[in-house]
């Protein structure tokens, strides 16, 4: 059996979407999958990436070309054009793009991840010609992802009769899988975002790494999903007088960036790192921050959102801080299992509590790592997620 997967971002790509695309596929025959993505992951400067997929790649080449010049003619064209109209215009010539790959390989299923506003509809329209059953990936809530209000009632006019009309359709958390069910009546197969199968869950005793520094700790990108969680957290830091505690940041976003969103102090600023140093960098921490914003135009992405790192953060063996809504799966997960220190409101107060709770008490530090360290192990582990995967889609192939 081959199946192909269609996504915005794929290996080597720094995001969590694609990450968890490697981990799922790493091992995988290269000859049962196919790669594609509106970008060109076959280009020279990425072709040894460590974290590049041995399977094929193909790239599906924009309706207008990436130029700034002409992505600017392209918005006022859209504010004078009906939207919806312009977006079916790119449906139609991403569908055929498709086609034409998928009757080169001739797979027997597509998986379409979420992230891409025209990538659900375009696979379904191919799947529906060729028909070949597709199996939808959710890994953010697809008719919400767009703040443009057209553009939302655009997913979402699409959303129902996709997702009804699919094979199977992939969660990522227990929080998208009833949202979808109490919205559509449809059932799906939860599988978690897995933690990489190299890494050895222990118990890390020495705390702090450095006796004159507390470092907080955070990897991966930093958008719109993230903003008043920093925000909060930079002021608790600022705040903290009598301990030297610092945050980390390992981020794709530049340090002048991050300041213009009032993301600054006491903060020291690293480039983004790869997987394998990302995954150093964690058990080195000695507090691993997990946000989310409590403000955004998207409430409901972040409610029923799993973020890529929150299974290594669990593996890490270190304190995990967690700054989120009280509504959402991140902070209810984390205190069902007692796994991390949560503070589910805005409130710089609570997080210098936090801080301190976490430095001062040695028994609880081990606990919520102990517990975390079996989450890890209970619900994150690779095989399991992978067994999840293979019998949504129906793949019985083998590791290769």
């Amino acid at each position: 059996m081959k199946f192909a997967i269609i996504s915005h971002v794929l290996p080597p790509s720094w995001s969590g979407q694609a990450m968890i695309l490697f981990k799922l596929l790493k091992d995988v025959n290269p000859s049962d999958y196919i790669l594609i993505s509106r970008e060109d992951y076959m280009t020279d400067n990425i072709q040894n990436f460590s974290n590049k997929l041995p399977g094929k790649y193909y790239s599906l080449p924009r309706l207008f070309p990436n130029v700034e010049i002409i992505n600017k003619g392209i918005n006022k064209l859209k504010k004078k054009l009906n939207i919806p109209q312009f977006l079916q215009i790119k449906v139609y010539f991403k569908t055929n793009q498709i086609i034409k790959i998928m009757k080169k390989e001739n797979p027997h299923a597509i998986i379409v991840c979420t992230g891409d506003l025209i990538d659900l509809p375009a696979a379904y329209n191919a799947s529906k010609k060729l028909k070949i059953p597709i199996y939808p990936y959710i890994f953010d809530y697809y008719s919400y992802q767009w703040t443009i209000p057209k553009e939302r009632a655009f997913a979402k006019s699409h959303e129902e009769i996709i997702l009804k009309d699919s094979a199977n359709i992939i969660v990522t958390n227990e929080f998208m899988q009833k949202e979808l069910n109490a919205v559509y009546g449809i059932n799906s197969t939860i599988v978690y975002n897995c933690i990489d199968s190299n890494i050895k869950l222990n118990y890390i005793d020495h705390w702090p790494s450095n006796e004159d520094e507390i470092r907080i700790v955070y990897t991966g990108a930093i958008y719109r999903a993230h903003y008043d969680a920093f925000q909060n957290l930079v002021k608790a830091i600022n705040s903290l007088t009598e301990e030297n505690v610092n945050l980390y940041l390992y981020t794709n976003q530049s340090k002048e960036w991050l300041t213009k969103q009032q993301i600054s102090g006491k903060v020291v600023h690293h480039n983004y790192v790869t997987l394998i140093e990302s995954l150093e960098i964690q058990k080195k921490a000695d507090i691993l921050f997990l946000p989310l914003a409590f403000n955004t135009d998207f409430p409901e992405v972040i409610k029923t959102s799993m973020p890529g790192k929150m299974g290594e953060y669990l593996a890490s063996g270190r304190p995990i801080l967690v700054h989120a809504s009280k509504d959402s799966f991140v902070s209810w997960y984390f205190k069902k299992n007692n796994c991390g220190v949560v503070v589910d409101e805005e409130n710089s107060l609570e997080l210098e509590k936090a801080i301190h709770k976490i430095i001062d008490d040695k028994d609880f530090r081990k606990n919520i790592v102990q517990n975390a360290l079996r989450c890890a192990h209970d619900d994150f582990s690779i095989e399991k997620a992978r067994k999840n995967f293979f019998q949504a889609i129906k793949y019985e192939g083998g590791l290769s």
